[in-house]
């Protein structure tokens, strides 16, 4: 009787071993379950923020390209203003040179050959402004004889003319 007593105490121990082993088991099964899901909502989170960074990168390369675009235009369009400025600067002093010019043709072959009028003497300042190398307009402002007056205006004509084509050239060159 000792033995069997003994061997339902063992089972008894053993069964209740197994209870406690299926409760282990079925608390590791729930938490396998639990980490499965937890890495499929990582998962679908890095899924949805890779299509968010996906969206970001290109709406800040559509960003970019717009501002590329608005640097061009705005340098275009400064370039062209400086263009314009720099031609009514030119225009500004082709009309003194006609003047001059007119001046000089009158002038030319009187008795008295010095000639200096008040349009040369307008016109260095403006030479500086207009920021482009003119050596013959220079040129120019500083003769005082009808003869040299005239043909430096005719130079100073040419010159002119010529800063005006490559300004011209320049604003159809450019985009």
């Amino acid at each position: 009787m000792n033995m069997n007593v003994f061997i339902i105490v063992a089972n008894a121990i053993l069964v209740g071993l197994t209870l406690v082993v299926i409760l282990f088991a079925k608390q590791t099964v729930t938490e396998s379950r639990n980490t499965t899901k937890a890495a499929r909502d990582t998962a679908s989170a890095l899924e949805a923020l890779l299509t968010v960074a996906r969206d970001t990168a290109t709406s800040s390369e559509s960003a970019a390209v717009a501002a590329r675009e608005t640097v061009a235009a705005a340098t275009a369009a400064r370039a062209a203003a400086e263009r314009d400025r720099k031609a009514q600067r030119l225009r500004h002093i082709a009309e003194l040179v006609e003047q001059i010019f007119e001046k000089a043709a009158a002038a030319d072959g009187r008795t008295r050959p010095a000639l200096r009028c008040i349009e040369q003497r307008e016109l260095p300042p403006l030479l500086v402004s207009a920021e482009l190398p003119l050596p013959k307009c220079d040129h120019l402002a500083g003769s005082s004889q009808a003869g040299l007056v005239f043909a430096a205006a005719v130079d100073a004509r040419t010159e002119i003319a010529e800063q005006l084509r490559q300004l011209h050239a320049a604003g159809e060159a450019a985009p």
